[in-house]
């Protein structure tokens, strides 16, 4: 009896400790994905359209969100009954600290591993080091200018474009880019899950597994998604926001439809609706923006319908929690299609495409900046350095490549005229991922994505970002008015101003410009930096107007004028001075670095790769006058390299150069 009594109560106490265990919450850091898994006793037929599954999170402030649930796949038993259950899970990111309670539903009421979960998130703040955990979701500012994050701090939205990253890479050539471009100062990379270029043969990935299930396109492959997954976590890892088209629009979805390019098959919309809602599903509780749509017009009642539609299935999956854009054709912009009164479009784009000089950079930002009632805009498919413009012309010269000045020239343009959500940089043979590995014939492309990633331009838009954030681009307003100097439309300058500062671009050949500066007051003074290398001049006051000269009218340059530089005293002349490199790019290996300086100085010359490796320094001592290193360059590759001169242990001189062998 007493042997029973103490069996007795062994299993009351192994009870109370597994409650006990169970009730304990989870644990979570704020705008971080944690995952509940939902382990179903019932397979469906239809995964993703027999069952629905929602949970609802509930903040001790009274916040609520509901996301819905994924179908993970099925899961075969090992015992001897061989019984088979399904895994769904629910991905959520906490936005508040404290405690979430949970609570899950399912369509199917009598399914007990799905209806009626609940649970508990004890959720802390993230004490770390990246800004996108630290600072959380973006979200538009009060004035519909600009985006946020979630904390109300300025999202300055640098892009790259990588649309075909998904089913071309591999995850170690994946870890490469995103070090690459937080290296550069990237905060957000455009990708789609399924390239429509290859449907409705089979998307497959580089790990073999198909998009579609046995062909049928309404049956997603939840393991194709696990590489997706990986993608968009080393992405948020790197402070990158993932900016993903869910479904691409043009050609093959029943909405946008055509024949004359894609006989015979397309997604229908159902299809369509319900990769949306998967998608958004799966990426609720990461740091993402939905790009609605992808290089179509929706110009017709049915079109505008159903993407309004889709956008809105995105919203409600993700809890409406991530912001949505849309992508539009060549030379138009979402505002062509759907009005500021269009609630679930957060922010316009508009597509300016890949030629040299086009006025459509800055005429499509005008044009959005001064609609009402206001939104955000972007230029999210600008020119893409290296392309060959008119690359769909059979009679394209093909010698004719965007080189960085062109693509600085189109990112100036748009961010001055009015996108002051950012811009969106792209490179030949990233955006089609043309590895060493899986060579691309798309558009032929000249380089791979080893090369591509070190392209000038990149780097120079990193630049651009510093700048921007230096003098607080988010308060500028587009000023064309400002300017007093005629100039033609290949020669534009480009001027905005906030209150405190006034920022005009001057492209290659305009060595001079005229602007009023009466608004900024009368204690003002001006600099010029230099977009291609970030240096910058010296300060001198500015009259009003100011008739400025460049340093030197066979470049770029971006002038500041501002109110609160605070003392017009020179700088003290630099160390090193006139730095030439030639030639640049070199086919041969050797590379010459010709500069001044002053008597009794031992200078430094080193050379890093443009992920930060040092890989060869150069002392010369006793430098006098001007003097030329050669660096041999030989056992390099091709690429581009930083190199940084020193006098007197001080950092004076960067730049770039090429090597192409």
């Amino acid at each position: 009896m007493i042997r029973v009594l103490y069996s007795f109560l062994f299993v009351i106490a192994v009870f109370c400790t597994m409650v006990t265990l169970y009730a304990q919450p989870k644990q979570a850091e704020t705008y971080r994905p944690i995952e509940i898994a939902l382990t179903s006793p019932k397979t469906y037929p239809h995964p993703h359209k027999d069952v629905l599954v929602t949970c609802t999170f509930m903040h001790t402030s009274g916040k609520s969100i509901r996301i819905y649930g994924f179908w993970n796949g099925n899961v075969n038993s090992t015992s001897s009954a061989g019984s088979t259950t399904a895994d769904y899970r629910v991905r959520f990111a906490p936005v508040l600290e404290g405690e979430w309670t949970y609570r899950t539903t399912c369509s199917d009421t009598t399914n007990a591993g799905l209806h009626g979960i609940t649970g508990t998130i004890a959720a802390r703040a993230y004490t770390g080091t990246n800004h996108l955990y630290a600072k959380g979701f973006p979200k538009v500012a009060s004035n519909g200018r600009y985006l946020t994050y979630a904390d109300g701090d300025p999202f300055f939205y640098l892009g790259d474009t990588a649309w075909e990253i998904t089913w071309r890479s591999t995850l170690d050539e994946v870890k490469k880019l995103m070090a690459n471009r937080k290296e550069r100062g990237f905060t957000a990379l455009h990708f789609e899950p399924m390239t429509e270029a290859l449907f409705p043969e089979g998307v497959t990935n580089r790990q073999g597994l198909t998009y579609f299930l046995n062909r049928d396109f309404s049956m997603i492959n939840p393991r194709y998604f696990d590489y997706v997954d990986s993608i968009v976590q080393i992405a948020n890892d790197n402070g990158l926001v993932a900016v993903i088209v869910p479904v691409w629009a043009s050609g093959r979805t029943e909405a946008n439809y055509n024949s004359n390019w894609f006989p015979y098959y397309f997604l229908s919309n159902e299809q369509c609706l319900l990769m949306a809602r998967y998608i958004a599903a799966r990426y609720a509780g990461y740091n993402v923006i939905w790009i609605v749509g992808a290089d179509a017009p929706y110009d017709t009642p049915a079109r505008k319908s159903f993407w309004s539609q889709f956008a809105e299935t995105l919203h409600t999956a993700d809890g409406r929690q991530h912001l949505a854009t849309c992508h539009p054709a060549g030379y138009t912009g979402s505002y062509d299609y759907f009005d500021g009164t269009t609630k679930w479009l957060d922010f316009n784009m508009y597509q300016a495409a890949h030629l040299i000089n086009v006025p459509s950079n800055w005429v499509f930002a005008e044009r959005a900046y001064n609609l009402m009632p206001s939104k955000p805009v972007i230029n999210g498919e600008a020119l893409y350095e290296d392309i060959n413009p008119n690359f769909w012309s059979a009679n394209r010269d093909p010698s004719l490549h965007a080189q960085a000045i062109d693509v600085r020239w189109a990112s100036y343009q748009s961010i001055l005229s009015g996108t002051m959500v950012g811009i969106t940089y792209g490179a030949d043979g990233i955006w089609q991922w043309n590895s060493a590995t899986m060579p691309s014939d798309a558009l032929s492309p000249r380089f791979n994505v080893d090369s591509a990633m070190n392209f000038p331009g990149a780097v120079q838009m990193g630049i651009l970002k510093r700048i921007m954030q230096r003098y607080k681009w988010y308060e500028l307003v587009p000023r064309q008015d400002l300017l007093r100097s005629n100039h033609s439309d290949d020669q534009r300058v480009a001027v905005a101003q906030s209150r405190e500062t006034l920022m005009a671009y001057l492209p290659k050949g305009v060595g001079s410009v005229s602007v009023t500066t009466g608004e900024l007051g009368s204690n003002i003074m001006y600099r010029w930096h230099n977009p291609a290398t970030g240096d910058s001049t010296a300060l001198a006051p500015a009259t009003q107007p100011l008739v400025a000269n460049s340093p030197n009218a066979n470049q770029d340059w971006v002038l500041v004028v501002s109110n609160k530089f605070t003392s017009a005293v020179q700088q003290p002349p630099p160390l090193v001075s006139a730095l030439i490199v030639f030639p640049s790019p070199s086919s041969d290996g050797f590379v010459n670095v010709s500069y001044q300086a002053p008597p009794d100085r031992t200078v430094e010359l080193s050379v890093y790769s443009l992920i930060g490796e040092r890989l060869l320094t150069v002392k010369e001592s006793d430098v006098v006058g001007t003097f030329t290193s050669r660096l041999d360059m030989r056992m390099y590759g091709t690429g581009t390299y930083l190199y940084q001169v020193r006098a007197g242990g001080a950092e004076l001189k960067t730049g770039l150069f090429q090597i192409i062998r």
